[in-house]
Protein backbone atom coordinates (compact mmCIF):
# COMPACT_ATOMS: atom_id res chain seq x y z
CA UNK A 1 0.00 0.00 0.00
CA UNK A 2 3.03 2.45 1.06
CA UNK A 3 4.85 1.95 -2.90
CA UNK A 4 0.70 2.65 -4.46
CA UNK A 5 0.89 5.70 -2.03
CA UNK A 6 4.31 7.16 -3.20
CA UNK A 7 3.43 6.12 -6.81
CA UNK A 8 -0.28 7.99 -7.13
CA UNK A 9 1.55 10.80 -5.66
CA UNK A 10 4.25 11.25 -8.19
CA UNK A 11 1.71 10.58 -10.65
CA UNK A 12 -0.79 12.86 -9.28
CA UNK A 13 1.92 16.16 -9.94
CA UNK A 14 3.92 14.65 -13.01
CA UNK A 15 6.90 14.33 -10.72
CA UNK A 16 10.02 12.13 -11.69
CA UNK A 17 10.38 10.37 -8.04
CA UNK A 18 8.69 10.26 -4.64
CA UNK A 19 9.33 9.07 -1.19
CA UNK A 20 7.50 8.16 2.06
CA UNK A 21 8.64 8.81 5.66
CA UNK A 22 7.02 7.47 8.46
CA UNK A 23 7.94 7.97 12.33
CA UNK A 24 9.66 5.94 14.93
CA UNK A 25 8.19 5.62 17.80
CA UNK A 26 11.18 4.38 19.25
CA UNK A 27 13.75 6.82 18.16
CA UNK A 28 11.48 9.46 16.99
CA UNK A 29 13.63 9.71 13.70
CA UNK A 30 11.93 9.64 10.87
CA UNK A 31 12.76 6.43 8.53
CA UNK A 32 12.16 5.99 4.33
CA UNK A 33 9.66 3.70 4.12
CA UNK A 34 9.50 4.01 0.50
CA UNK A 35 11.29 5.65 -2.19
CA UNK A 36 10.61 5.39 -6.06
CA UNK A 37 13.34 7.11 -8.58
CA UNK A 38 16.57 5.47 -9.97
CA UNK A 39 18.58 6.15 -6.40
CA UNK A 40 15.15 4.97 -4.48
CA UNK A 41 16.12 1.76 -3.20
CA UNK A 42 19.75 2.93 -1.90
CA UNK A 43 17.70 5.10 0.43
CA UNK A 44 14.88 3.00 2.25
CA UNK A 45 15.68 2.34 5.86
CA UNK A 46 17.89 5.33 5.90
CA UNK A 47 16.91 7.47 8.85
CA UNK A 48 16.71 11.29 9.40
CA UNK A 49 15.83 12.99 12.47
CA UNK A 50 12.90 15.04 13.23
CA UNK A 51 13.81 19.34 13.03
CA UNK A 52 16.97 18.34 10.28
CA UNK A 53 16.69 18.27 6.66
CA UNK A 54 13.64 19.47 4.21
CA UNK A 55 11.93 16.74 5.42
CA UNK A 56 12.42 17.02 9.13
CA UNK A 57 11.28 20.68 9.33
CA UNK A 58 8.45 19.97 7.44
CA UNK A 59 7.34 17.02 9.78
CA UNK A 60 8.83 19.00 13.13
CA UNK A 61 7.20 22.29 11.87
CA UNK A 62 3.72 20.44 10.24
CA UNK A 63 3.81 22.67 7.63
CA UNK A 64 4.00 22.23 3.76
CA UNK A 65 7.64 23.02 2.23
CA UNK A 66 8.33 23.85 -1.58
CA UNK A 67 11.87 24.08 -2.70
CA UNK A 68 12.60 24.79 -6.40
CA UNK A 69 16.39 24.85 -6.30
CA UNK A 70 17.66 22.41 -3.17
CA UNK A 71 21.42 23.12 -4.25
CA UNK A 72 20.92 26.43 -2.76
CA UNK A 73 18.91 25.02 0.28
CA UNK A 74 20.66 24.64 3.77
CA UNK A 75 18.46 22.19 4.34
CA UNK A 76 18.86 19.94 1.47
CA UNK A 77 21.16 16.70 2.24
CA UNK A 78 23.50 16.45 -1.16
CA UNK A 79 24.33 12.74 0.23
CA UNK A 80 20.67 11.85 -1.65
CA UNK A 81 22.37 12.88 -5.04
CA UNK A 82 25.98 11.35 -4.21
CA UNK A 83 25.69 8.37 -6.39
CA UNK A 84 24.68 10.70 -9.90
CA UNK A 85 21.87 8.13 -11.13
CA UNK A 86 19.46 10.58 -9.74
CA UNK A 87 19.49 14.91 -9.11
CA UNK A 88 17.23 16.40 -7.36
CA UNK A 89 16.69 20.05 -8.57
CA UNK A 90 12.66 20.76 -6.79
CA UNK A 91 10.81 19.18 -4.17
CA UNK A 92 7.57 19.83 -2.37
CA UNK A 93 7.18 18.07 1.07
CA UNK A 94 3.96 17.91 3.17
CA UNK A 95 3.20 16.50 6.53
CA UNK A 96 0.84 13.20 6.97
CA UNK A 97 -1.04 13.96 9.82
CA UNK A 98 -3.76 11.17 11.31
CA UNK A 99 -6.11 11.08 14.43
CA UNK A 100 -4.25 14.37 15.51
CA UNK A 101 -0.52 13.00 15.39
CA UNK A 102 2.01 13.63 12.49
CA UNK A 103 2.76 10.52 11.26
CA UNK A 104 5.68 11.17 8.67
CA UNK A 105 6.00 13.35 5.45
CA UNK A 106 4.86 12.45 1.45
CA UNK A 107 7.48 14.21 -0.75
CA UNK A 108 7.38 14.36 -4.84
CA UNK A 109 10.30 15.21 -6.66
CA UNK A 110 11.27 16.89 -9.86
CA UNK A 111 8.60 18.38 -12.14
CA UNK A 112 8.98 16.10 -15.39
CA UNK A 113 8.65 19.48 -17.59
CA UNK A 114 11.14 20.54 -15.61
CA UNK A 115 8.98 23.73 -14.13
CA UNK A 116 8.53 24.53 -10.55
CA UNK A 117 6.26 23.42 -7.71
CA UNK A 118 3.20 25.58 -7.15
CA UNK A 119 0.93 26.44 -4.75
CA UNK A 120 -1.32 24.80 -6.44
CA UNK A 121 0.43 21.92 -6.50
CA UNK A 122 0.85 22.14 -2.71
CA UNK A 123 -2.52 22.21 -2.51
CA UNK A 124 -3.29 19.29 -4.06
CA UNK A 125 -0.50 16.71 -2.89
CA UNK A 126 -1.83 17.97 0.52
CA UNK A 127 -5.24 16.61 -0.19
CA UNK A 128 -3.80 13.63 -1.22
CA UNK A 129 -1.60 13.31 1.85
CA UNK A 130 -4.55 13.53 4.40
CA UNK A 131 -6.25 10.71 2.67
CA UNK A 132 -3.21 8.62 2.41
CA UNK A 133 -2.22 9.51 5.61
CA UNK A 134 -5.60 7.66 7.33
CA UNK A 135 -5.20 4.72 4.89
CA UNK A 136 -1.54 4.18 6.44
CA UNK A 137 -2.42 4.60 9.90
CA UNK A 138 -5.59 2.34 10.13
CA UNK A 139 -3.75 -0.16 8.31
CA UNK A 140 -0.87 0.86 10.86
CA UNK A 141 -3.93 -0.08 13.19
CA UNK A 142 -5.20 -2.75 11.62
CA UNK A 143 -1.60 -4.19 12.02
CA UNK A 144 -1.45 -3.26 15.40
CA UNK A 145 -4.64 -5.12 16.28
CA UNK A 146 -3.99 -8.40 14.04
CA UNK A 147 -0.41 -8.63 15.56
CA UNK A 148 -2.10 -8.37 19.61
CA UNK A 149 -4.63 -10.96 18.50
CA UNK A 150 -2.13 -13.67 17.14
CA UNK A 151 0.07 -12.79 20.20
CA UNK A 152 -3.43 -13.13 22.31
CA UNK A 153 -4.28 -16.51 20.81
CA UNK A 154 -0.64 -17.97 21.18
CA UNK A 155 -0.70 -17.08 25.04
CA UNK A 156 -3.86 -18.61 25.54
CA UNK A 157 -2.75 -21.65 23.46
CA UNK A 158 0.65 -21.51 26.07
CA UNK A 159 -1.79 -21.43 28.81
CA UNK A 160 -4.16 -23.94 27.63
CA UNK A 161 -0.95 -26.23 27.38
CA UNK A 162 0.28 -25.12 30.95
CA UNK A 163 -3.18 -26.09 32.07
CA UNK A 164 -2.95 -29.70 30.85
CA UNK A 165 0.34 -30.15 32.06
CA UNK A 166 -0.47 -29.17 35.56
CA UNK A 167 -3.69 -31.01 35.79
CA UNK A 168 -2.04 -33.92 33.99
CA UNK A 169 -0.31 -34.64 37.50
CA UNK A 170 -1.25 -34.53 41.43
CA UNK A 171 2.56 -34.54 41.97
CA UNK A 172 3.29 -31.51 44.26
CA UNK A 173 6.70 -31.47 43.48
CA UNK A 174 5.74 -32.02 39.74
CA UNK A 175 3.22 -29.05 39.55
CA UNK A 176 5.96 -26.70 41.29
CA UNK A 177 8.87 -27.33 38.77
CA UNK A 178 6.35 -27.26 35.63
CA UNK A 179 5.27 -23.78 36.75
CA UNK A 180 8.75 -22.70 37.43
CA UNK A 181 10.01 -23.85 33.89
CA UNK A 182 7.13 -22.16 32.12
CA UNK A 183 8.08 -19.04 33.99
CA UNK A 184 11.68 -18.99 32.90
CA UNK A 185 10.84 -19.68 29.54
CA UNK A 186 7.93 -17.06 29.33
CA UNK A 187 10.34 -14.43 30.10
CA UNK A 188 13.78 -15.64 29.41
CA UNK A 189 14.98 -15.38 32.82
CA UNK A 190 17.66 -17.41 34.02
CA UNK A 191 17.25 -18.63 37.40
CA UNK A 192 13.70 -18.46 40.03
CA UNK A 193 12.23 -20.24 42.34
CA UNK A 194 8.13 -20.68 43.46
CA UNK A 195 7.56 -20.94 47.24
CA UNK A 196 5.30 -21.56 49.63
CA UNK A 197 3.26 -19.77 52.41
CA UNK A 198 4.30 -22.38 55.47
CA UNK A 199 3.82 -21.95 59.26
CA UNK A 200 6.41 -24.14 61.24
CA UNK A 201 5.38 -25.81 64.67
CA UNK A 202 5.67 -22.46 66.74
CA UNK A 203 3.31 -20.41 64.86
CA UNK A 204 6.25 -18.83 63.04
CA UNK A 205 5.38 -18.00 59.14
CA UNK A 206 7.82 -18.33 56.72
CA UNK A 207 8.45 -20.09 53.03
CA UNK A 208 9.59 -23.39 52.03
CA UNK A 209 11.10 -23.55 48.48
CA UNK A 210 9.33 -26.02 46.36
CA UNK A 211 11.37 -25.71 43.50
CA UNK A 212 14.14 -23.76 42.22
CA UNK A 213 16.46 -23.55 38.94
CA UNK A 214 19.94 -22.03 39.35
CA UNK A 215 20.31 -21.44 42.70
CA UNK A 216 23.00 -23.11 44.57
CA UNK A 217 21.77 -26.26 46.67
CA UNK A 218 23.59 -25.51 49.92
CA UNK A 219 22.21 -22.09 50.27
CA UNK A 220 18.27 -22.73 49.03
CA UNK A 221 18.24 -26.51 49.63
CA UNK A 222 17.88 -25.85 53.59
CA UNK A 223 14.30 -24.30 52.91
CA UNK A 224 13.14 -27.16 51.23
CA UNK A 225 11.65 -28.71 53.98
CA UNK A 226 11.66 -27.82 57.60
CA UNK A 227 13.68 -24.88 57.74
CA UNK A 228 11.13 -21.95 56.40
CA UNK A 229 12.72 -18.73 54.72
CA UNK A 230 11.83 -15.41 57.02
CA UNK A 231 9.14 -13.15 55.33
CA UNK A 232 11.31 -9.72 56.09
CA UNK A 233 13.80 -11.27 53.96
CA UNK A 234 14.72 -10.41 50.36
CA UNK A 235 12.09 -9.22 47.58
CA UNK A 236 10.23 -12.87 47.72
CA UNK A 237 9.25 -12.22 51.41
CA UNK A 238 8.59 -8.61 50.90
CA UNK A 239 5.67 -9.86 47.96
CA UNK A 240 3.99 -12.01 50.41
CA UNK A 241 3.34 -9.66 52.78
CA UNK A 242 2.55 -6.77 50.30
CA UNK A 243 0.81 -9.41 48.92
CA UNK A 244 1.51 -7.53 45.24
CA UNK A 245 4.05 -7.56 42.36
CA UNK A 246 7.33 -6.29 42.98
CA UNK A 247 9.42 -6.13 39.86
CA UNK A 248 12.95 -4.15 40.56
CA UNK A 249 15.12 -3.44 37.26
CA UNK A 250 17.87 -2.65 39.34
CA UNK A 251 18.15 -5.14 41.87
CA UNK A 252 21.28 -2.71 43.70
CA UNK A 253 19.24 0.34 44.32
CA UNK A 254 16.36 -1.70 46.12
CA UNK A 255 17.51 -2.70 50.19
CA UNK A 256 15.10 -5.93 50.71
CA UNK A 257 16.96 -7.67 47.67
CA UNK A 258 18.84 -10.68 48.88
CA UNK A 259 21.62 -11.57 46.49
CA UNK A 260 22.22 -15.00 46.59
CA UNK A 261 23.47 -15.77 42.86
CA UNK A 262 25.88 -13.06 41.67
CA UNK A 263 25.34 -11.17 38.58
CA UNK A 264 21.79 -10.52 38.54
CA UNK A 265 20.47 -7.30 37.75
CA UNK A 266 16.33 -7.20 37.77
CA UNK A 267 13.72 -9.43 39.77
CA UNK A 268 9.96 -10.12 39.44
CA UNK A 269 7.89 -11.47 42.48
CA UNK A 270 4.37 -12.36 41.62
CA UNK A 271 2.07 -13.55 44.84
CA UNK A 272 0.13 -16.79 44.11
CA UNK A 273 -2.99 -16.16 45.14
CA UNK A 274 -6.35 -18.60 46.17
CA UNK A 275 -9.51 -17.56 46.59
CA UNK A 276 -7.83 -13.57 47.80
CA UNK A 277 -5.00 -15.06 50.21
CA UNK A 278 -1.39 -15.09 49.32
CA UNK A 279 -0.32 -18.91 49.13
CA UNK A 280 2.86 -18.69 47.86
CA UNK A 281 5.10 -16.79 45.15
CA UNK A 282 7.15 -17.28 42.15
CA UNK A 283 10.34 -15.11 41.75
CA UNK A 284 11.93 -15.05 38.96
CA UNK A 285 15.86 -13.11 38.05
CA UNK A 286 17.74 -11.75 35.02
CA UNK A 287 21.43 -10.41 34.07
CA UNK A 288 19.17 -8.54 32.02
CA UNK A 289 17.64 -5.18 33.81
CA UNK A 290 14.95 -5.00 31.07
CA UNK A 291 14.31 -8.67 30.87
CA UNK A 292 10.45 -8.37 32.13
CA UNK A 293 8.50 -6.16 29.88
CA UNK A 294 5.21 -5.24 31.25
CA UNK A 295 3.76 -7.77 28.44
CA UNK A 296 6.16 -10.13 30.27
CA UNK A 297 4.62 -9.18 33.68
CA UNK A 298 0.88 -9.33 32.88
CA UNK A 299 2.11 -13.49 31.29
CA UNK A 300 3.57 -14.51 34.35
CA UNK A 301 0.50 -13.71 36.62
CA UNK A 302 -1.86 -15.29 34.94
CA UNK A 303 0.44 -18.18 34.84
CA UNK A 304 0.72 -17.83 38.98
CA UNK A 305 -3.35 -17.60 38.38
CA UNK A 306 -3.45 -20.47 36.37
CA UNK A 307 -0.78 -22.79 38.62
CA UNK A 308 -2.49 -21.32 41.95
CA UNK A 309 -5.56 -24.15 40.93
CA UNK A 310 -3.12 -26.71 40.43
CA UNK A 311 -0.57 -25.70 43.14
CA UNK A 312 -3.63 -25.91 45.80
CA UNK A 313 -4.94 -29.19 44.47
CA UNK A 314 -1.66 -30.93 44.20
CA UNK A 315 -1.06 -29.81 48.17
CA UNK A 316 -4.66 -31.08 49.24
CA UNK A 317 -4.16 -34.18 47.36
CA UNK A 318 -0.49 -34.74 49.50
CA UNK A 319 -2.65 -33.98 52.82
CA UNK A 320 -4.99 -36.42 52.08
CA UNK A 321 -2.14 -39.02 50.93
CA UNK A 322 -0.41 -37.96 54.29
CA UNK A 323 -4.09 -37.96 55.78
CA UNK A 324 -4.21 -41.70 54.35
CA UNK A 325 -0.98 -43.20 55.26
CA UNK A 326 -1.30 -42.35 58.89
CA UNK A 327 -4.70 -43.61 59.18
CA UNK A 328 -3.40 -47.01 57.15
CA UNK A 329 -0.29 -47.48 59.70
CA UNK A 330 -2.94 -46.79 62.69
CA UNK A 331 -5.21 -49.39 61.29
CA UNK A 332 -2.16 -51.84 60.47
CA UNK A 333 -0.71 -51.36 64.00
CA UNK A 334 -4.30 -51.54 66.32
CA UNK A 335 -5.34 -54.69 64.03
CA UNK A 336 -1.91 -55.95 64.80
CA UNK A 337 -2.27 -55.41 68.82
CA UNK A 338 -5.64 -56.92 68.65
CA UNK A 339 -4.49 -60.17 66.89
CA UNK A 340 -2.80 -61.74 69.78
CA UNK A 341 -4.98 -61.34 72.38
CA UNK A 342 -7.91 -62.56 70.54
CA UNK A 343 -5.72 -65.93 69.45
CA UNK A 344 -5.30 -66.28 73.36
CA UNK A 345 -8.85 -65.53 74.11
CA UNK A 346 -10.09 -67.85 71.11
CA UNK A 347 -7.85 -70.35 72.45
CA UNK A 348 -8.97 -70.42 76.16
CA UNK A 349 -12.66 -70.51 74.40
CA UNK A 350 -12.48 -73.33 72.84
CA UNK A 351 -10.40 -75.17 76.06
CA UNK A 352 -13.18 -74.70 78.13
CA UNK A 353 -15.67 -75.51 75.32
CA UNK A 354 -14.04 -79.09 75.49
CA UNK A 355 -14.70 -79.14 79.59
CA UNK A 356 -10.73 -78.87 80.26
CA UNK A 357 -11.20 -77.12 82.97
CA UNK A 358 -14.39 -78.96 84.22
CA UNK A 359 -17.79 -80.43 83.21
CA UNK A 360 -20.44 -77.05 82.03
CA UNK A 361 -24.35 -77.09 82.04
CA UNK A 362 -26.21 -76.38 78.86
CA UNK A 363 -26.44 -72.36 79.82
CA UNK A 364 -22.80 -72.33 80.08
CA UNK A 365 -22.04 -74.03 76.90
CA UNK A 366 -24.40 -71.57 74.82
CA UNK A 367 -22.49 -68.66 76.79
CA UNK A 368 -19.03 -69.90 75.49
CA UNK A 369 -20.60 -70.64 71.74
CA UNK A 370 -21.86 -67.05 71.74
CA UNK A 371 -18.44 -66.12 72.71
CA UNK A 372 -16.74 -67.98 70.16
CA UNK A 373 -19.16 -66.89 67.21
CA UNK A 374 -18.20 -63.08 68.03
CA UNK A 375 -14.31 -64.06 68.35
CA UNK A 376 -14.00 -65.36 65.27
CA UNK A 377 -16.10 -62.88 63.58
CA UNK A 378 -13.90 -60.10 65.30
CA UNK A 379 -10.79 -61.97 64.11
CA UNK A 380 -12.31 -62.20 60.60
CA UNK A 381 -12.86 -58.28 61.08
CA UNK A 382 -8.94 -57.69 62.41
CA UNK A 383 -7.64 -59.86 59.07
CA UNK A 384 -9.40 -57.88 56.90
CA UNK A 385 -8.70 -54.47 58.25
CA UNK A 386 -5.08 -55.99 58.19
CA UNK A 387 -5.22 -56.76 54.81
CA UNK A 388 -6.98 -53.68 53.42
CA UNK A 389 -3.79 -51.71 54.80
CA UNK A 390 -0.99 -54.10 53.30
CA UNK A 391 -2.82 -53.42 50.19
CA UNK A 392 -3.27 -49.62 50.37
CA UNK A 393 0.71 -49.72 51.91
CA UNK A 394 1.54 -51.63 48.45
CA UNK A 395 2.81 -54.13 51.37
CA UNK A 396 0.60 -57.04 50.72
CA UNK A 397 2.74 -60.13 49.74
CA UNK A 398 1.74 -62.97 47.76
CA UNK A 399 3.18 -66.60 47.67
CA UNK A 400 3.05 -67.06 44.17
CA UNK A 401 3.27 -70.96 42.89
CA UNK A 402 2.07 -73.25 40.39
CA UNK A 403 -1.76 -74.32 41.85
CA UNK A 404 -4.30 -76.67 40.88
CA UNK A 405 -7.88 -75.33 40.04
CA UNK A 406 -9.35 -77.86 42.00
CA UNK A 407 -7.62 -77.73 45.29
CA UNK A 408 -7.94 -74.75 45.20
CA UNK A 409 -12.26 -75.01 44.99
CA UNK A 410 -12.27 -78.09 47.33
CA UNK A 411 -10.85 -76.74 50.04
CA UNK A 412 -12.84 -73.52 49.67
CA UNK A 413 -16.13 -75.39 49.56
CA UNK A 414 -14.78 -77.68 52.42
CA UNK A 415 -15.82 -74.80 55.00
CA UNK A 416 -19.21 -73.71 53.53
CA UNK A 417 -21.21 -77.10 52.86
CA UNK A 418 -22.27 -77.01 56.73
CA UNK A 419 -23.40 -73.18 56.24
CA UNK A 420 -24.92 -73.98 52.96
CA UNK A 421 -27.01 -76.88 54.63
CA UNK A 422 -28.22 -75.03 57.35
CA UNK A 423 -30.08 -72.69 55.48
CA UNK A 424 -31.69 -75.39 53.53
CA UNK A 425 -29.74 -73.80 50.05
CA UNK A 426 -28.98 -76.57 47.51
CA UNK A 427 -25.28 -76.53 46.00
CA UNK A 428 -24.20 -77.56 42.27
CA UNK A 429 -20.44 -77.97 41.99
CA UNK A 430 -19.21 -78.02 38.01
CA UNK A 431 -15.46 -78.37 37.59
CA UNK A 432 -13.86 -78.88 34.11
CA UNK A 433 -11.71 -81.95 33.56
CA UNK A 434 -8.10 -81.24 32.93
CA UNK A 435 -7.52 -78.09 33.84
CA UNK A 436 -4.20 -76.20 33.55
CA UNK A 437 -2.01 -75.23 36.54
CA UNK A 438 -2.59 -71.47 37.73
CA UNK A 439 0.55 -69.35 38.91
CA UNK A 440 -0.65 -67.84 42.02
CA UNK A 441 -0.79 -67.99 45.90
CA UNK A 442 -2.99 -70.45 46.96
CA UNK A 443 -4.38 -68.99 50.10
CA UNK A 444 -4.82 -66.04 48.43
CA UNK A 445 -7.20 -67.59 46.14
CA UNK A 446 -9.12 -69.35 48.65
CA UNK A 447 -9.76 -66.60 50.49
CA UNK A 448 -11.07 -65.03 47.22
CA UNK A 449 -13.72 -67.77 46.46
CA UNK A 450 -14.44 -67.79 50.22
CA UNK A 451 -15.65 -64.52 50.13
CA UNK A 452 -18.10 -64.82 46.85
CA UNK A 453 -19.52 -68.10 48.64
CA UNK A 454 -20.37 -66.74 51.99
CA UNK A 455 -21.96 -63.56 50.36
CA UNK A 456 -24.11 -65.76 48.18
CA UNK A 457 -24.84 -68.24 51.39
CA UNK A 458 -25.67 -64.90 53.37
CA UNK A 459 -27.57 -63.01 50.76
CA UNK A 460 -29.48 -66.06 49.40
CA UNK A 461 -32.83 -66.87 51.13
CA UNK A 462 -33.61 -70.24 52.74
CA UNK A 463 -33.95 -72.86 50.18
CA UNK A 464 -32.41 -70.66 47.68
CA UNK A 465 -29.44 -72.13 44.87
CA UNK A 466 -26.10 -71.60 44.53
CA UNK A 467 -24.19 -72.95 41.79
CA UNK A 468 -19.95 -73.03 41.31
CA UNK A 469 -18.54 -73.30 37.77
CA UNK A 470 -14.92 -73.64 37.30
CA UNK A 471 -13.71 -74.02 33.26
CA UNK A 472 -11.19 -72.55 30.79
CA UNK A 473 -11.57 -68.75 29.24
CA UNK A 474 -10.01 -67.02 26.76
CA UNK A 475 -10.10 -63.43 26.80
CA UNK A 476 -8.15 -61.16 23.93
CA UNK A 477 -6.54 -64.35 23.01
CA UNK A 478 -5.37 -64.83 26.99
CA UNK A 479 -6.17 -68.69 28.67
CA UNK A 480 -7.53 -67.94 32.19
CA UNK A 481 -8.88 -70.69 34.20
CA UNK A 482 -12.00 -68.74 35.36
CA UNK A 483 -14.23 -69.74 38.66
CA UNK A 484 -17.91 -68.29 38.88
CA UNK A 485 -20.33 -67.95 41.80
CA UNK A 486 -24.04 -67.80 40.80
CA UNK A 487 -27.12 -67.24 43.54
CA UNK A 488 -30.62 -66.88 43.77
CA UNK A 489 -30.25 -63.92 45.56
CA UNK A 490 -31.95 -60.69 46.22
CA UNK A 491 -29.28 -59.15 43.39
CA UNK A 492 -27.85 -55.23 43.25
CA UNK A 493 -28.92 -51.84 41.11
CA UNK A 494 -26.90 -50.94 39.23
CA UNK A 495 -25.48 -47.85 41.29
CA UNK A 496 -24.77 -50.65 43.61
CA UNK A 497 -22.75 -52.55 41.07
CA UNK A 498 -20.65 -49.43 40.26
CA UNK A 499 -20.13 -49.26 43.87
CA UNK A 500 -19.30 -52.63 44.63
CA UNK A 501 -15.71 -52.86 45.28
CA UNK A 502 -15.46 -49.65 47.08
CA UNK A 503 -13.68 -50.14 50.90
CA UNK A 504 -16.61 -49.87 53.51
CA UNK A 505 -19.71 -49.82 51.02
CA UNK A 506 -22.70 -51.53 52.13
CA UNK A 507 -26.10 -51.83 50.18
CA UNK A 508 -28.98 -49.67 51.77
CA UNK A 509 -30.82 -52.29 51.64
CA UNK A 510 -32.67 -53.63 54.81
CA UNK A 511 -31.68 -57.05 54.25
CA UNK A 512 -28.04 -56.70 53.79
CA UNK A 513 -27.91 -54.21 56.49
CA UNK A 514 -29.32 -57.45 58.69
CA UNK A 515 -26.48 -59.44 57.65
CA UNK A 516 -23.28 -58.42 59.71
CA UNK A 517 -20.45 -57.05 57.02
CA UNK A 518 -17.88 -54.44 57.03
CA UNK A 519 -17.48 -53.93 53.51
CA UNK A 520 -14.28 -55.02 52.74
CA UNK A 521 -14.62 -58.05 51.85
CA UNK A 522 -14.93 -57.25 47.81
CA UNK A 523 -12.47 -55.00 47.89
CA UNK A 524 -9.82 -57.11 48.85
CA UNK A 525 -10.62 -59.70 46.41
CA UNK A 526 -10.62 -56.96 43.85
CA UNK A 527 -6.89 -56.13 44.67
CA UNK A 528 -6.23 -59.63 45.47
CA UNK A 529 -7.56 -60.86 41.89
CA UNK A 530 -5.59 -57.64 40.30
CA UNK A 531 -2.36 -58.33 41.94
CA UNK A 532 -2.59 -62.13 39.70
CA UNK A 533 -3.18 -60.01 36.60
CA UNK A 534 -6.99 -61.53 36.71
CA UNK A 535 -9.91 -59.71 36.22
CA UNK A 536 -13.22 -59.49 38.33
CA UNK A 537 -16.57 -60.05 36.32
CA UNK A 538 -20.32 -59.01 37.99
CA UNK A 539 -23.79 -59.61 36.70
CA UNK A 540 -26.43 -59.07 38.83
CA UNK A 541 -30.24 -57.24 38.99
CA UNK A 542 -32.37 -56.94 41.34
CA UNK A 543 -34.15 -59.80 42.97
CA UNK A 544 -33.06 -61.87 39.92
CA UNK A 545 -29.65 -63.13 41.97
CA UNK A 546 -25.97 -62.14 41.36
CA UNK A 547 -23.37 -63.79 39.35
CA UNK A 548 -19.13 -63.08 40.43
CA UNK A 549 -16.68 -64.45 38.39
CA UNK A 550 -12.89 -64.25 38.78
CA UNK A 551 -10.03 -65.59 36.17
CA UNK A 552 -6.46 -65.78 36.16
CA UNK A 553 -3.73 -66.83 34.06
CA UNK A 554 -2.80 -70.05 33.09
CA UNK A 555 1.09 -71.10 34.60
Amino acid sequence: MLDLVVRHAARLLSGEAGSLLLLDDDSGDLIFRISSGPAGKKLIGLKIPAGKGIAGTCFAENQTIIVNDTQHDKRWYNYFDQSGEFATHSLIAVPLNARGRSIGVLEVLNHQDKRPFSAEDADLLLSFGAQAAMAIENARLFTMTDQALQAHIAELTTLQHIDRQLNATLDYRQVMGLTLSWGLRITGATIGLIAALREDENGRQGLQFLAYEGYPDDIVGQYTEEELWPLDKGLVGATVQLGKTLLTQDVAQDPRYAPVVAGMQAQLSIPIRRENRVVGVIALESPEAGCFSEEKVELVTRLADHAAIAIDNARLFQQLQQANQAKTDFVSFVSHELKQPMTSMKGYTDLLIKEIGGPLNDQQQQFLQVIRSNMQRMDRLVSDLLDISRIEAGRLRLDMQNTQPEDVTREALRAFEQAIAQRGQSLEVEIEPELPAIHGDRGRLIQVLTNLLSNANKYTPEGGRIAVRVGRWNHNGQDYVRWSVQDTGIGMTTEEREKLFTKYFRSDNPIVRNVKGTGLGLAISHSIIEMHGGQVLVASEPGEGSTFSFAIPVA
